[in-house]
Order: C-alpha cells, then sequence, then structure tokens
C-alpha cells in the first residue's frame, strides 16, 4: 500500500508488478530506490530476480544474464551495503548473488565456488565493520570484501 497524505493505493493490484509478487523482503537505497524481492510462486511470472521502484516511480526487473533460473527460486533475505553501494540477495537453495549498483555487475557465491556452508541462506546482517554475516542450514558465515 502506498500511503501518501489522506490517500491509500494498493500496489497488489492493477497493472504494477505487485498484482503478481508475494513481497519477501524491501530495502532503500542511498539514492532513494527501493529495491524488493519476492517469495516463490507468482515471482516466475517476470525475468528478474530483484525489482526497482526508481525515485521517478518506474519498475526495473533485473537478472544476471545467463543464470536465469535463480527466477525460479525464493529469495530469502535482502541486504542494502550502503557503504559499498551494493545488494546481497540470499537465493533458496542456490548461495548469495551480490548486485554492484553503480556497475550493474552480478557475482554468485554457491557451496561450489566459494566456502558458502550451505545454498540455503536464510538471514543476512551487515556488522559495524562492514562484513556481511548470514545464517545458513549449514551454520554462521561470514564474508569480509
Amino acid at each position: 500500500v502506498l500511503i501518501d497524505g489522506d490517500s491509500a493505493t494498493q500496489l497488489s493490484q492493477g497493472s504494477t508488478p505487485f498484482a503478481k509478487g508475494y513481497i519477501s523482503n524491501t530495502v532503500q537505497d542511498s539514492r532513494g530506490n527501493l529495491w524488493f524481492t519476492f517469495t516463490c510462486g507468482k515471482w516466475k511470472h517476470y525475468d528478474g530476480v530483484l525489482l526497482m521502484l526508481d525515485a521517478e516511480g518506474q519498475f526495473h526487473e533485473l537478472c544476471p544474464k545467463g543464470m536465469e533460473r535463480l527466477v525460479e527460486e525464493c529469495c530469502n533475505d535482502l541486504l542494502y551495503d550502503a557503504s559499498r553501494d551494493q545488494l546481497w540477495v540470499s537465493v533458496n537453495s542456490i548461495g548469495l548473488l551480490l548486485y554492484d549498483i553503480p556497475t550493474g555487475r552480478w557475482e554468485l557465491y554457491t557451496p561450489d565456488n566459494s566456502l558458502l556452508p550451505s545454498g540455503y541462506i536464510m538471514q543476512l546482517a551487515q556488522a559495524p565493520d562492514g562484513s556481511v554475516w548470514g545464517a545458513s542450514f549449514g551454520g554462521a558465515f561470514k564474508i569480509v570484501k
């Protein structure tokens, strides 16, 4: 729901992307853009892992090229690293997806190509030193970049 003064607009109805997806997480970046991830199910109608609503009210669906299968999975958590202007997305059964906002560069971390203890990462948090912590089915882990 968008609340503007005394009026409220239900965004899950009509032609917005919210009409076809179940939001799992939302963060706002330093430019005022809102970033959304979605749970399994209805989100499969789109071509993105992330949905961005920019400050001008336009929607943008983002997905790394060659990794379209990520769209089929749920996103468990979303973290915005303001100091690096990056988004971390935990993609169920796969691992972590890093999106660098200024460059549009994607990186995918899985148990096969990194030291992640599991592809099932349920929660992310950032420590004051900038490191990213995760809670997974295989235990806690820390990413230092």
